[in-house]
């Protein structure tokens, strides 16, 4: 099949290559050509070998590689082999050939490079349970400077105090846009972990470590020992290519 960088998808012109002209090309588009021991380039015609086409595909034992295949007309017995094949380009727009824009090329129908997924990866974050009443009151406690352990005791040990700082931290780092830059987003997967001394639920456990003299002296600041982790992968498109 072909395939251009734009997504575009089709299949290779049979029709017009019992008619191809080849010319010997000495470079090499991809990997998929190294079985051929002699890379053209093709030039389609865009003329039928006859009006009553009625083409096979046919291989024979002399060859491995492309120049052992061939497309053959049987109402003419017009011919051509496959070398070249992977020379071939073809304007996404039909007009003639022009080297500045995309063009649609020969791959192997089970390449990879017919469908790269586009994914977007995000860690586990906990959800807090927090009813709207006493987020209200968290916000006033926190605006009047009130810490977490005063917050923790005046709701009567209702919410843990990870829950208590991990819907501050969310209030604080509120992005007012619907865009999250990536960035953004990976420094509030990265805080929650840092921010919280420990964690402990079926999706995420963490837990922080002592301090050895040997990490001091490299420079580490905290250590932190996660036990389970859950991602999530959405797949947001696909590109060619």
């Amino acid at each position: 099949m072909m395939t251009s960088p734009s997504g575009k998808i089709r299949d290779i012109p049979w029709e017009y290559w019992t008619t191809a002209e080849k010319s010997k090309s000495k470079q090499t588009d991809s990997a998929e050509t190294e079985n051929n021991e002699e890379e053209s380039k093709v030039n389609l015609t865009f003329e039928k070998c006859c009006d009553k086409q009625d083409l096979r595909y046919q291989q024979s034992e002399k060859f491995e590689d492309l120049r052992g295949i061939n497309i053959v007309c049987i109402t003419c017995k017009k011919r051509n082999t496959l070398t070249g094949l992977f020379g071939l380009r073809l304007p996404c727009n039909g007009q003639k050939e022009d080297q500045e824009k995309s063009h649609f090329k020969p791959v192997i129908r089970s390449s990879n490079s017919v469908y790269y997924p586009t994914l977007v990866s995000s860690l586990y974050l906990p959800i807090n349970d927090i009813n709207q009443a006493d987020k209200n009151s968290i916000d006033e406690w926190f605006i009047d400077g009130e810490n977490s352990n005063f917050i923790y005791k005046a709701l009567k040990k209702k919410y843990s105090i990870e829950e208590i700082d991990s819907y501050i931290n969310s209030q604080s780092n509120t992005v007012q846009s619907i865009y999250i830059a990536e960035i953004d987003y990976r420094q509030k997967e990265y805080a929650f972990i840092l921010e919280n001394s420990a964690y402990h639920d079926k999706h995420l456990r963490f837990q922080s470590q002592k301090l050895t003299e040997n990490y001091k002296n490299l420079g580490i600041d905290k250590v932190v020992k996660v036990s389970r982790l859950k991602m999530t992968t959405v797949q947001t498109g696909y590109t060619r290519q």
